[in-house]
């Protein structure tokens, strides 16, 4: 583990009681939403909670950038080209599905194609879709109302976590930190988040699993 990476390490635990207490802060907030009072922090407010929860449980890198919404119909409607170059989170009543094809080691492991069936990442995410100013696309920049790109979305995950802790965790930490938290578990487990993450079961053991540091 890195000096940087020591210094700017949040425990999974912590994180955890960190989106308790975002839902709790959303929880408060129903009436509003339901009567239609949405403000920008309301929005950013169930926008990290979204992202925060969705990464810890589906550790990806930058990928839910400029990534497209859809219905199941558009989405077979897509031309070979779309498919092989974007991402898209397929969204109907019964079954929410991310396509991702524009990733960093797309040319290793191709397009990828997983059910998010997180019973909590679905809650955030189907409010988040209910209240966004643009639900065509799955993250936005707030103050424009357009997707977010990846450089945009590693400033937004590093201004949760400042805010919060006063710790840097970008995407690729916090992989590291769930990959870490997890190692212990059986290895079916492993082998499918090593497939959710994008990598090899070799990469996630030598890259991403850190000896977590200890609580001072």
């Amino acid at each position: 583990m890195t000096d940087k990476e020591q210094t700017n390490w949040v425990q999974l635990d912590e994180i955890d009681a960190f989106i308790a207490e975002m839902n709790n802060n959303i929880n408060t907030l129903d009436l509003k939403l339901k009567t239609g009072f949405i403000n920008v922090a309301n929005l950013q407010l169930v926008q990290d909670l979204f992202l925060v929860k969705f990464h810890t449980v589906y550790p990806l890198r930058n990928d839910l950038a400029e990534t497209a919404v859809c219905s199941k119909k558009d989405f077979n409607k897509l031309s070979t080209e779309d498919l092989q170059n974007g991402n898209y989170i397929i969204v109907s009543p019964n079954k929410v599905t991310l396509h991702i094809a524009n990733y960093k080691t797309k040319n290793v492991y191709g397009s990828r194609s997983f059910t998010v069936d997180d019973k909590h990442v679905l809650k955030y995410l189907r409010l988040w879709l209910k209240i966004s100013p643009n639900p065509k696309w799955l993250l936005l920049n707030l103050r424009t109302d357009e997707p977010l790109n990846r450089m945009q979305l590693t400033q937004y995950f590093l201004r949760i976590f400042s805010d919060k802790f006063g710790k840097k965790v970008s995407t690729t930490l916090l992989r590291k930190i769930v990959v870490s938290t997890k190692h212990g578990q059986n290895i079916r487990d492993l082998d499918e988040l090593a497939f959710k993450m994008c990598h090899s079961r070799a990469t996630q053991a030598s890259v991403y699993n850190k000896v977590q540091p200890s609580v001072q």
